[in-house]
């Protein structure tokens, strides 16, 4: 989610999905995807990432990492 303070990232690109929002945000050379409910404030430019653990999952080469 997006959060006042936490992982520092850049807007790339915002896509409406009808329900859901996926946004393209870049922390350096790490790209995070975000799929996010329909309604949710997302930062023009820059802004803050908030990772909720259980909510979460890491991809490494196409691969879910454990």
């Amino acid at each position: 989610r997006f959060a006042g303070a936490g992982i520092p990232v850049s807007i790339e690109r915002s896509c409406d999905v009808g329900r859901y929002r996926v946004i393209d945000a870049r922390n350096g050379p790490h790209l995070v995807k975000i799929v996010a409910p329909e309604g949710t404030m997302v930062p023009a430019e820059s802004g803050y990432l908030a990772f909720d653990p259980a909510r979460t999952q890491l991809y490494a080469d196409g691969w879910i990492v454990d």
